[in-house]
């Protein structure tokens, strides 16, 4: 009987061992990719890049990921129907709503100036579309279950770009000045 037993347990540990020496290999090649020279920065920005992108839409895809389960399961729904209450109470409070409203009004209004004065290029565009689209489901879309966990998924997104956009802009500031 001991035998049954031990084998499946044997395995685990092999695996685990395999998963970390896999592990530590990636680890290893990433760390000696990043310390080869100044010749790989555009590799390093590339991945910098798609980091900034996949944490920009994480929040947007776990709302999307909920609302797809908010039919599905019910444990889900509870979830969701208490976070709806408590966002109610707290977050999103008529008043906050109508100064988040203003503020992507405003934000759309600068991203557009911006883009008329031919600064920023696609960076600008795009966090202009995304007010928008924030415009939109603060106005229209409050029947999805998940509406919460959009508007805070798009406010990450746009907080993101304004701190993009910023940085684009100093950079070329200071460069401007040397």
């Amino acid at each position: 009987m001991n035998g049954v037993w031990i084998l499946p347990i044997l395995l685990k540990r092999v695996n685990q061992t395999r998963n970390n020496i896999f592990w530590k290999k990636t680890i290893r090649i990433l760390v000696l990719s990043f310390s080869i020279g100044k010749g790989d920065l555009t590799m390093i920005k590339k991945i910098t890049y798609l980091l900034v992108f996949l944490l920009q839409f994480s929040g947007i895809i776990l709302a999307i990921v909920l609302e797809n389960l908010s039919s599905k399961k019910m444990g889900v729904a509870r979830y969701l129907t208490y976070k709806k209450q408590e966002f109610e109470s707290t977050l999103f409070t008529p008043f906050i709503v109508h100064l988040l409203m203003y503020l992507l009004i405003v934000g759309t209004i600068v991203c557009l100036a911006l883009l008329l004065l031919k600064k920023g290029g696609g960076v600008v565009l795009f966090a202009a579309l995304v007010n928008i689209i924030g415009i939109i489901f603060i106005r229209f879309e409050k029947e999805l279950q998940a509406y919460h966990f959009f508007v805070l998924g798009i406010l990450i997104v746009l907080v993101i770009q304004y701190v993009w956009i910023m940085y684009f802009y100093f950079r070329k500031r200071r460069s401007a000045t040397k």
